[in-house]
């Protein structure tokens, strides 16, 4: 075990000179998120070495919030690996191809697939990353369940295409091998990301059930013990973020829209705090909400 000693002269200037150095922090879509990223998130965005999780219930939109995140971590030279235990690669890609362009939904999925669409798609798909000249998104083409195989997968990921930011959805799919409780199951996949991520430098955005009661309970606000398993998996995240659905609103004006908010409910580097966003159902897109609209957003609960 190494050892340091914070009184030392050496150990004080390397640290100032680390200090010194800009930030690897990458950007999320939400500007008031990445401000209440400091320490090594340098107020622009989550670090190399964070492990970041959002909670939310079945169908409220985890998963499109995460690969929302992952499209912009990518706009900034990010290589995104996406380990996937619950949709397939053939769904994952279109919902991929929709937010990144913002092609209706519809358009490309199976059975209503129009190649004008992917026309336009396939014109505009090598844009998304910016200047960067060899944009990676990585996802399992093979059904993974257990804690070795999200494990392996992930260090193929790091090693065959220097993936640098992780998606896991979610963990509560992640088996460990025993007929062990959803706290003990939770608990060991988080402390493997939490070693991962440290030992690797790189960031995973592990995506977490909430338990049944607040899952159904749209009126209630969530925690961060509204997640299946307690609050292991707070206590492992730098950030923890939660969908709340309690203010959800649709808009009537603009069909295939709605209002509710991020809760940014733990942050270990920083505040916390409440972030209005808007869901597109039409493009899968998702963003927060301009100063000057706020007042739109529900502010009772149901």
């Amino acid at each position: 075990m190494t050892l340091v000693d914070l009184m030392s002269m050496s150990y004080a200037h390397s640290w100032a000179s680390r200090q010194r150095e800009p930030t690897a922090a990458t950007p999320t879509p939400f500007h008031s998120l990445n401000a209440i990223c400091g320490d090594d998130g340098g107020g622009k965005g989550i670090a190399p070495g964070w492990f970041v999780t959002i909670g939310g219930g079945t169908g409220q939109g985890k998963s499109l919030l995460a690969q929302n995140m992952a499209l912009t971590a990518m706009r900034h030279g990010r290589r995104i690996g996406f380990l996937s235990l619950e949709m397939t690669h053939q769904q994952l890609a279109a919902r991929f191809y929709a937010m990144a362009t913002g092609t209706p939904i519809r358009e490309l999925e199976r059975g209503r697939f129009s190649e004008e669409a992917f026309r336009r798609v396939w014109d505009h798909i090598c844009d998304v990353a910016g200047s960067q000249h060899s944009p990676t998104f990585v996802i399992n083409e093979a059904p993974i369940s257990s804690i070795g195989q999200v494990m392996d997968t992930a260090y193929a990921m790091r090693e065959e295409h220097d993936v640098d930011w992780f998606v896991l959805d979610y963990m509560q799919l992640v088996s460990t091998g025993d007929d062990e409780s959803t706290y003990k199951q939770v608990t060991e996949v988080s402390n493997q990301m939490r070693v991962f991520v440290q030992s690797e430098s790189v960031a995973v955005i592990g995506l977490s059930q909430y338990t049944t009661g607040t899952g159904r309970d749209l009126t209630q606000k969530p925690s961060i013990y509204s997640m299946m398993g307690g609050g292991t998996i707070p206590n492992n995240s730098d950030l923890t973020l939660l969908l709340d659905h309690s203010r959800y609103e649709a808009d009537e004006q603009n069909r295939g829209t709605a209002r509710s908010y991020l809760l940014a409910a733990k942050n270990r580097h920083g505040s916390v705090g409440e972030i209005p966003i808007e869901w597109s159902y039409r493009t899968l897109q998702v963003r927060e909400a301009f100063p000057d609209e706020e007042h739109l957003w529900p502010t009772k609960r149901k």
